[in-house]
């Protein structure tokens, strides 16, 4: 499952399904050079697909690790997060939590040294169920968050906080 950021930045690429008996190693495709390098990363893929923010310098692998620079963990968001996105500056976390059914917003801009990160605030009610599946993605101007799912397309404005 591929994932891309912005022109010129690399794309990754995760791979495997649950009947994989050994984690496949991340790739990234290197855009300049034309050629696959590898992250010293180990992961099955899941149903949630890899996001990156534009500039690659954030990526959230299955839902819930979050890497930084030379794919190093920073920190791991709740395993209830069914789908994700990353604001431009990949500073903040937006996911659809399937225990809430509600959006969680995190402050992904420092490491936690591979620990958990806190939501700001509440959870934030949704104007309906995506479905499933779902996918999330935000605007170029970052103030509106989109999830789709088997049902239904939901818009939300970005929360302040």
């Amino acid at each position: 499952t591929p994932a891309a950021a912005g022109v010129g930045t690399p794309l990754v690429f995760i791979q495997g399904t649950s009947e994989t008996t050994t984690a496949p190693v991340v790739l990234l495709f290197n855009v300049s050079s034309a050629q696959f390098d590898t992250t010293p990363v180990r992961l099955t893929q899941n149903a949630v697909p890899p996001v990156v923010n534009r500039t690659g310098s954030r990526a959230i692998l299955n839902g819930t690790n979050v890497y930084g620079a030379g794919f190093s963990l920073f920190g791991t968001l709740p395993s209830t997060s069914v789908a994700a996105t990353l604001n431009a500056d990949g500073s903040r976390a937006y996911t659809y939590d399937s225990d809430a059914g509600a959006l969680r917003v995190f402050d992904i801009s420092e490491s936690q040294n591979g620990g958990a990160y806190s939501a700001l605030g509440s959870p934030i009610a949704l104007a309906g169920d995506p479905g499933a599946n779902p996918r999330m993605t935000i605007s170029p101007d970052g103030n509106t968050l989109f999830i789709a799912g088997s049902t239904q397309l939901i818009v939300q404005p970005t929360p302040d906080l």
